[in-house]
């Protein structure tokens, strides 16, 4: 134990400056995190482009320090004059360990600590949830910079060996873009994870105990090829098929979904843009019928094929997307993306069309009603909230983690909470509700250096044909019904749209829809409410006739 604190001083006294200069970077985030809570801005532009850079100056002012400590006895080599002290690896590495403890964690957990003190919120409760965001923090970052220092001599090689890694992670993104239906699987992102950690775990064991910094340079290669063949080869499709089969009589579709063939989009002769994108963006009406009032459908993933002269066939193969139907909506408008050379060249040309929809079915539970108050609103998961009536959201805070899954549902805009008569001068209103949702799992706190979670709550409302939302005032005294969706089971649906013309469903500015929504009438009731909404959830009260 004297050998571990005898080199953790000597740690201390040779790397005050480091340690210094990260202290001082953090202090400077815990002053400035509420001063972004009450959206006070600094005059100084230098000053405030410097404090939106403080997170990432802090995580590389930490990395230099790590590769300082490690590197002040280096493992790279048989010179260094540390070899010839009595020194024990296992201490070595324990004294290390120590200084990152004390150096790194101790003073962010201590900063983290007051910022929940300044949010008014409880710290004892939050204690775990503290513990998993360091755990989170040392596995997926200071492991790496551990392990990088432990293969390295210097920081100059340091850099250069994480300049080459960052370089090497952008090749595998394009790489990820490149394969078929790899963005809508997460199966192949947990396997990546792990060879990262027991890479590192691995070097650092291997480095601390032999030595061997060549055989630690070919795990770390060998681990990167792996990740890349992981990519490359995970079987995407059948996956997506496993966690998405078709519907069942126990999971079975909860609403449907048919194509209308009624609705596109118009195309006015207009000067061809010198801008071209690679891409372009279908948009694909489908009705919505018989969807119960306690259900709700993300639809998150889409694949359109077609059959094209000759019998040749052709896929956009399985993208991602999140598109959120509930009670009370008639239709929804699922986009997907085709290249715009192969566009253009079927796009007047009328082929068969077949569409596939991977589905999250959710069962909403019972409503609960909170009333906006002007200056604090709760939600559920200790989250508060202040309403910014200039930006149409509510500014909301909550310790460690934003409270998801969740939905709400107001009744947006009414008598006391008002919308200009322009915003619904071309297109009415649709018939569902404002609704603000978040549908991702509550899998742990958020990996955040700050336990605030600062983030927006904006409702917003469809137009007529509900391919479009207008986010609007949630003014106090507004009613809000707040459900916790839980996730029931995955389906995969199967449309056949029959024969299309694909240059019927790309939208082009100006966007025009036909045949067109029914303007309103003068002193006509723009905001009335679908009579399917259920009455003890939403009361149909909407006869005011907008400012």
């Amino acid at each position: 134990m004297s050998q571990i604190l005898h080199i953790f001083r000597k740690d201390a006294r040779h790397h005050w400056p480091e340690i210094l200069v990260s202290w001082v970077l953090l202090a400077a985030f815990v002053w400035e995190q509420p001063q972004k809570w009450a959206n006070q801005t600094i005059h100084n532009r230098f000053i405030s482009g410097l404090l939106n850079f403080l997170p990432a100056l802090m995580v590389l002012s930490w990395a230099f320090l790590v590769a300082r400590v490690v590197q002040s006895e280096s493992l790279v080599g048989d010179r260094q004059f540390w070899i010839t002290r009595p020194y024990d690896c296992r201490k070595l590495f324990a004294a290390k360990l120590l200084a990152i403890v004390a150096f790194i964690h101790i003073p962010l957990f201590i900063g983290q600590v007051v910022l929940l003190k300044l949010g008014k919120f409880p710290v004892a409760s939050s204690l775990t949830g503290l513990v998993e965001v360091h755990l989170m923090f040392a596995a997926f970052f200071l492991g790496g910079a551990l392990a990088l220092a432990a293969v390295t001599s210097g920081i100059g090689q340091a850099s250069l060996a994480l300049l080459i890694l960052f370089l090497m992670i952008l090749g595998i993104a394009g790489i990820s873009s490149l394969v078929p239906n790899s963005s809508v699987s997460d199966d192949a992102d947990g396997v990546q994870a792990i060879l990262y950690i027991l890479c590192w775990i691995t070097v650092v064991l291997v480095q601390y105990i032999c030595r061997k910094t060549l055989l630690s340079r070919f795990i770390i290669l060998g681990t990167i090829v792996l990740v890349v063949l992981v990519l490359i080869f995970t079987p995407y499709e059948a996956l997506f098929r496993h966690n998405y089969p078709l519907p069942t009589k126990e999971h079975p579709l909860p609403a449907k979904f048919t194509f209308d063939r009624a609705l596109s989009f118009a195309h006015e002769q207009r000067q061809p843009s010198r801008w071209v994108e690679d891409e372009i963006s279908l948009e694909l009406p489908l009705q919505v019928a018989d969807l119960s009032s306690e259900s709700l459908v993300q639809i998150e993933a889409i694949r359109l094929d077609l059959e094209l002269a000759g019998g040749k066939r052709w896929t956009s193969h399985w993208h991602s997307l999140s598109n959120v139907v509930f009670y009370g909506r008639t239709r929804t408008w699922p986009s997907v993306r085709i290249e715009t050379k192969f566009y253009d060249s079927i796009k007047n040309t009328p082929v068969k069309a077949s569409l596939s929809l991977g589905m999250r079915i959710f069962r909403l539970s019972a409503p609960a009603t909170i009333i906006v108050a002007g200056d604090r609103t709760s939600l559920p998961g200790n989250a508060h909230c202040v309403d910014n009536l200039s930006e149409n959201w509510l500014q909301c805070f909550s310790p460690l983690r934003q409270p998801k899954p969740i939905f709400i549902m107001a009744e947006l805009p009414n008598q006391d909470c008002r919308v200009s008569e322009q915003t619904t001068a071309q297109e009415p209103w649709a018939g569902s509700p404002a609704t603000y949702y978040d549908l991702g799992s509550d899998s742990g706190p958020d990996f955040d250096l700050s336990p605030i979670q600062n983030f927006f709550v904006g409702l917003s409302r469809y137009r007529f044909f509900e391919d479009l939302d207008t986010r609007l005032p949630v003014c106090s005294g507004t009613r809000l019904l707040v459900s916790k969706p839980e996730l029931r089971y995955a389906v995969r649906h199967e449309i056949d749209l029959g024969e299309i013309t694909l240059a019927n469903y790309h939208p082009t500015y100006p966007r025009k829809i036909i045949p067109p929504a029914r303007k309103p009438q003068p002193g006509e009731s723009r905001d009335s409410f679908s009579r399917n909404i259920a009455p003890e959830s939403l009361p149909v009260k909407l006869d005011y006739r907008p400012e």
